[in-house]
């Protein structure tokens, strides 16, 4: 059986809190094994990793705070995060990054967090996963502040061919979701053509943007299947295919 790994879940979030169980069940059925569950606070770190407990093999937790609630976070609360993300079970750091869409936070706010976020991933050898609206020619400028490379996923990727192109060269992998199950969307669908396939993720971002021809408004794990195989159809390969390489990508780093 072809098994998929969705990269980015927040199952930690409350409109999950009454069936979480069910929905790891449905997912399941849908031959989606694992689902990264990724923190945006210290509470939601804390339930990912508590979720990760409740369903070991099956939720992989990350330790993050989301740019969009870092304001206001002291310095107990980053030490927090940085034993939070030092666990064992934690695979990745994040999600962090830059939001200039919603501008919630000040960028120079955002920026010194998404900083912090990149020298935990450094020193503790784990991935980052990076949030990006409107942000990406920032991202990349203070990515390339750092010497090292960072391994890392660009979550949610939206955004052009030449703007995934400039992610890969910097070492991270393009996560595609429910947008390219979408009409319209040229620049995404043509980089999600274009993406080589050791570059390539699947996720949902669920409980948010549900692919098409999905009736319920809340996404979930099991619905991943659709963005597998609009990406499949779009580079003119099996959806089997699609979930052996994303899911084989998944594990190289470490999920």
């Amino acid at each position: 059986m072809t098994a998929f790994t969705d990269t980015h879940t927040h199952l930690d979030l409350p409109i999950f809190s009454e069936d979480v169980g069910p929905v790891v069940e449905n997912a399941a059925r849908a031959s989606v094994t694992k689902m990264v569950c990724v923190g945006t606070s210290i509470p939601s770190t804390k339930r990912c990793i508590e979720l990760s407990d409740a369903f070991p093999d099956k939720i992989i937790p990350t330790a993050g705070i989301h740019p969009n609630y870092c304001e206001g976070i002291s310095k107990r609360e980053m030490v927090k995060l940085h034993e939070l993300a030092a666990l064992s079970p934690v695979k990745a750091v994040g999600e962090t990054g830059l939001d200039f869409h919603h501008k919630y936070n000040e960028r120079t706010v955002q920026e010194k967090f998404f900083r912090f976020h990149i020298e935990l991933a450094l020193e503790l050898g784990k991935p980052l996963i990076v949030h990006g609206r409107k942000a990406d020619e920032r991202i990349l400028e203070i990515l390339d502040s750092y010497p090292k490379p960072i391994s890392g996923i660009r979550h949610c990727f939206d955004s052009s061919w030449q703007i995934a192109r400039e992610y890969i060269e910097r070492g991270f992998l393009i996560a595609f979701g429910g947008l390219v199950t979408k009409e319209g969307h040229k620049k995404l669908k043509k980089a999600a053509r274009s993406v080589p396939e050791q570059n390539l993720l699947l996720e949902t971002d669920c409980p948010y943007i549900s692919p098409a021809g999905v009736s319920e408004k809340r996404n979930e794990p099991a619905f991943l299947v659709h963005v597998a195989k609009a990406l499949a159809e779009l580079r003119g390969l099996p959806t089997r295919e699609v979930a052996e390489i994303t899911s084989k990508n998944a594990a190289l780093l470490g999920f």
